[in-house]
């Protein structure tokens, strides 16, 4: 619990004194959205339905850590793709993409070049030593108190940054749904992510991470559909209309800033590819499932899953370009080209309000929610454990 406790603490603390100052502005309020928080607090109240029924499941260590190991590799690759299909895909990719194209894809892609190495080089070995964490891995052979003590420290450095992403952007769904403090927002996100982490354990976080997946790609799928809907499910038509709005014009589907010069391109790369392969959270779920094979399913389900969601956010990106750029209710003050009502990362959520009224805009907030605090309950999970 201390452990659980200072991880929500800490990620609150960060996320209001570092990245909540330039995106709040106390003179701008929505008016409630009376739909949307309706079906939010179905989900809140079906998750933690959910995370009840797991703490009557979770008797063992091994339980709260690894769900005792009874996870499928169908079942575990949906949660896998759960952990990865995050607030800050679809919210911070889409808002990406949104602002700068092509350099919005080639972070997705580089984050997708992570799997095969999962896939070739750690999932089998993994399963295999029968640990809860990668800790107890390398303690095995090595010296314990150096190597658990590097282990601890990296990943809670992991955890912490991670978690101060994932918090900012609940907080913000908040605010812009409820018209609250961001900072009462954040409290409420806390206290939402003990709940799910402290009863429910492993079992709990994998049950949510794959029902949200699930409805989450649903959801993206029907605003994609939506949109395509706009331009006669014509790539090209979509395209060129992006571009004849953009500011970047034709250099929209072109690299920009991400691949400025080779050095530039490697570190990215290096840095999104491997990075992927040391996620704390992202490790132990290879302990949810049975045997080696079960873990080696689980990435190719996983795998196949991120593609397809991942696609689905490019296009996500490009019709915002063309549907959201040009509503004026969408921006302060009423005009576009300012700043949008929520932030820039609210993009995603414009653009379903704009295609589907406000049902599917609390549709996917309220899914993007419970994307949040599943990934938050993995990495609390992952920091505790480490």
């Amino acid at each position: 619990m201390k452990a659980f406790t200072l991880l929500a603490l800490g990620a609150a603390f960060c996320s209001t004194s570092l990245l909540a100052a330039p995106t709040m502005d106390a003179t701008v309020r929505q008016p409630l959205n009376l739909h949307a928080i309706g079906m939010f607090m179905v989900f809140v109240v079906f998750t933690l339905g959910i995370t009840w029924w797991a703490a009557r499941r979770t008797r063992s260590t091994a339980d709260f850590y690894s769900a005792g190991g009874g996870i499928t590799g169908f079942q575990n690759g949906l949660a896998l793709a759960g952990d990865y299909m995050s607030a800050s895909t679809l919210l911070g990719i889409t808002a990406l993409i949104y602002t700068s194209g092509m350099d919005g894809y080639i972070y997705l892609i580089a984050f997708f070049a992570g799997w095969p190495v999962l896939l070739l080089l750690m999932t089998e070995r993994l399963r295999n030593l029968g640990r809860f964490t990668f800790a107890d891995i390398t303690s095995y052979r090595l010296d314990q108190g150096k190597v658990r003590t590097m282990a601890a420290i990296g990943s809670l450095t992991v955890v912490c940054f991670y978690l101060v992403a994932q918090m900012v952007g609940a907080g913000q769904l908040i605010k812009l749904l409820f018209g609250l403090d961001y900072h009462i927002a954040l409290l409420i996100v806390g206290a939402l992510m003990m709940l799910y982490v402290t009863f429910g354990g492993m079992v709990a976080t994998t049950w949510v991470q794959i029902i949200k997946a699930f409805l989450l790609m649903v959801g993206g799928t029907l605003v994609m559909l939506l949109a395509m809907n706009e331009f006669n499910f014509s790539y090209d038509t979509l395209v060129n209309r992006a571009m004849s709005i953009h500011g970047l014009g034709d250099r929209l589907l072109a690299p920009g800033s991400l691949l400025a010069d080779p050095l530039t391109a490697l570190s990215l790369s290096l840095g999104l590819v491997f990075g992927t392969a040391g996620l704390p959270h992202i490790l132990m779920r290879f302990f949810t499932v049975s045997d080696a094979k079960e873990a080696r399913k689980s990435v190719l389900y996983a795998t196949g899953f991120i593609a397809y969601f991942f696609n689905v956010i490019f296009l996500l990106g490009l019709a915002s370009i063309v549907i959201v750029s040009q509503e004026p209710q969408y921006f302060e003050g009423g005009q576009t080209g300012g700043k949008l009502l929520g932030g820039g990362n609210m993009v995603a959520m414009h653009l379903a309000q704009a295609l589907g009224g406000n049902m599917l805009l609390g549709f996917l907030s309220a899914v993007t929610f419970a994307t949040i605090l599943a990934v938050v309950s993995g990495l609390a999970l992952a920091g505790a454990a480490s």
